[in-house]
């Protein structure tokens, strides 16, 4: 029999994990399609979906496999408040061996298996092509991106690593085709005793998380999606850590392509004004799970609003784990300037990067937008802005840059 499975809100791919292992204690012999990203059918406007497809067997008849099946809907919080409305899961039974039936509850095979494309690619990728009527051409153009098999890739973890010049950032490495956030699988790496260096690359990210909770979400090649594990040792100032973090970023980017980055304080970085990547830190005990996202492929679109990509300010496309390994060197250079005492030296690259200091700019803080001119930063990385003679200390928030006449 088959299964599909869905989910398009929260944390997806942790919904759709949680299906496959409450399914593997219902079905016999299960295994599961690869996952795939794919644009919602009919319904209010909502989030895309992912998708896989599972197989299995059972001796359970089709009416209590349904009961089971929304037992699991509704364990991972199911609502069914709107039809073709958004939901944290949804499961499908869409073949039960090769029977046809239909009552109240229940119509085997699924009457539209054969009109979604987030189904049948699915059951191409299990090897699998059921007997149904002839799929319509406009089908196969349905948009659907697939994304890969959750997991460790070994084999790609070593390519990877072998690309590096560093002595301990990136050496040991988990490198995964899909996963939800690079940060909290580090996170839970860190908390099972990964090393000093530890790194996490991700080919396709989910359910990342930028700062202020924005959502970073990255499509297989196109963009980069990495976690390192960084000793806070000696322990810095938060602020300071996320200015060094992109101080690295920039200087990798300038070393290995000759480019000309800025940092929109405190750690985004820019190249001809748009940004091209962002950083997200988090405390782990006395390590700094250190995320960075950068769009590397893909050409300058509407939809991206004030982005670019290297390959727009390079001309070309460029392998994934060079930029990584390029990045991994500088926060190891870095980090270790850190450890050295070099607190001036991060301070003056940083000032040297800086698209923010010395021009008017718009803070989104906790207490809400201050309107000001960024005068500069102390030790610790916070931003000094002078707003109507008054000289505010800004530790967090999310700044805009304003044009130098108002």
């Amino acid at each position: 029999m088959y299964i599909g499975v869905g989910s398009n809100l929260g944390n997806r791919l942790a919904y759709l994990r949680a299906a496959v292992d409450a399914l593997s204690r219902v079905l016999l012999d299960l295994r599961h399609s690869a996952v795939y990203e794919t644009a919602p059918v009919g319904g209010p406007p909502q989030p895309p979906y992912l998708n896989l497809v599972v197989e299995g067997r059972t001796d359970l008849d089709p009416w209590s496999l349904l009961d089971r099946l929304q037992a699991i809907e509704n364990a991972c919080g199911r609502v069914r408040a709107v039809r073709f409305g958004p939901r944290t899961l949804d499961l499908d039974l869409l073949w039960y061996g090769g029977r046809h039936f239909s009552d109240a509850r229940l119509t085997v095979p699924h009457p539209r298996m054969f009109e979604r494309r987030f189904v049948l690619e699915p059951l191409r990728d299990l090897g699998v092509e059921l007997p149904g009527p002839p799929v319509a051409e406009a089908v196969w153009r349905q948009p659907v991106i697939q994304l890969g098999h959750w997991g460790p890739d070994p084999a790609t973890a070593e390519a990877w690593r072998a690309a590096l010049k560093t002595r301990w950032v990136g050496q040991t490495l988990e490198y995964h085709r899909v996963l939800d956030s690079t940060n909290e699988r580090l996170r839970q790496w860190q908390a099972a005793g990964a090393p000093a260096g530890a790194a996490v690359v991700a080919q396709a990210q989910t359910d990342g998380r930028g700062r202020r909770g924005k959502s970073w979400g990255v499509q297989p090649g196109e963009g980069l999606a990495t976690s390192f594990l960084l000793p806070l040792d000696p322990l810095p100032a938060s602020g300071l850590w996320s200015l060094m973090a992109g101080v690295a970023v920039a200087s990798a980017i300038e070393a290995q392509y000759a480019l000309a980055p800025g940092l929109k304080w405190p750690n985004d970085v820019l190249l001809d004004g748009r940004k091209v990547g962002g950083i997200l830190i988090q405390t782990a005990g006395r390590f700094a799970v250190t995320g960075i996202g950068l769009n590397v492929q893909g050409q300058a679109l509407p939809e991206w609003g004030e982005a670019t990509s290297l390959e727009v300010a390079t001309g070309r496309r460029l392998p994934l784990k060079e930029v990584w390994a390029a990045v991994a060197l500088a926060l190891e250079q870095w980090v270790e300037a850190w450890v050295r005492g070099g607190r001036d030296q991060i301070l003056e690259a940083w000032r040297r990067y800086s698209v923010t200091l010395n021009r008017p700019v718009t803070v989104l803080g906790p207490s809400g937008p201050i309107a000001g001119w960024a005068e500069g930063i102390d030790g610790e990385g916070a931003l000094w802005v002078n707003a109507d003679g008054r000289r505010l200390r800004v530790t967090a928030g999310e700044v805009s840059l304003r044009h130098r006449d108002g």
